[in-house]
């Protein structure tokens, strides 16, 4: 009597460390590639939302400069950061307009702050879009991406001849500077990475900026040129 046996030839120990050992590194690799895209996302995410704010920021700004009666006056920093007075003609939903005047300062952790008579009327000012940053929480630093957002600097600057159009009739030139702004503002962002000496901070930097023109403002300083000189007539 033949007897047929059949051998099912399994996994040796061996063979099922190795395969444990390959597995777990294909793991480990694939959690770390996951890691990496949630921080670029994450970091993504952040400068976009701190392009929308910046941008946002400028603009509504410089739609304060256009109607401008007077140069801006730069005043004393605050918190490091330059501050601006400005006086402008402000026309309500009414139709009813008057002339105000206002301080711009910024604030390193929430954003843009305006007082006028040291009463905060930001809210009213920018309609309670630009209190603060949002979801932005600037100088705080993420404790998953090591990266922190900082606001470094801005400026309402006036642009000089050189700035300008350079078709620009001299005799218009001084009226159109006084009347003519950049207005700008740069964030540093803070990357900490492990290096050969323990972890450094990487620095990028973007910046944003917007010009802005008062028709008002250059009519006046125009018509004062030429009041000036018919006097020396």
């Amino acid at each position: 009597m033949i007897i047929k046996t059949k051998y099912i030839r399994g996994f040796t120990l061996l063979e099922m460390l190795i395969s444990m050992i390959i597995t777990s590194m294909a793991t480990i690799m694939m959690m770390f590639v996951f890691n990496e895209s949630q921080k670029k996302f994450f970091n993504d995410n952040m400068e976009l939302d701190i392009a929308i704010y910046c941008n946002k920021s400028i603009q509504a700004i410089s739609k304060l400069v256009n109607d401008i009666t007077a140069p801006i006056d730069q005043q004393q920093d605050w918190e490091g950061n330059n501050s601006y007075k400005l006086s402008f003609y402000d026309v309500d939903r009414s139709g009813d307009g008057n002339e105000r005047e206002i301080i711009i300062r910024l604030s390193n952790t929430d954003g843009f702050i305006i007082k006028e008579n040291n009463t905060d009327v930001t809210n009213t000012i920018f309609d309670g879009l630009l209190i603060n940053g949002g979801s932005i929480n600037f100088g705080t630093k993420d404790p998953n991406t090591q990266t922190s957002y900082v606001i470094n600097d801005w400026g309402i600057e006036k642009l000089t001849a050189d700035s300008l159009y350079h078709r620009i009739n001299p005799s218009k030139t001084n009226a159109m500077s006084l009347s003519s702004y950049e207005i700008w503002m740069e964030i540093e962002i803070q990357t900490e990475k492990p290096g050969n000496l323990g972890s450094e901070t990487l620095y990028k930097y973007k910046k944003f900026s917007t010009r802005s023109f008062s028709p008002g403002l250059y009519l006046r300083e125009k018509s004062k040129k030429s009041n000036n000189q018919m006097t020396d007539i």
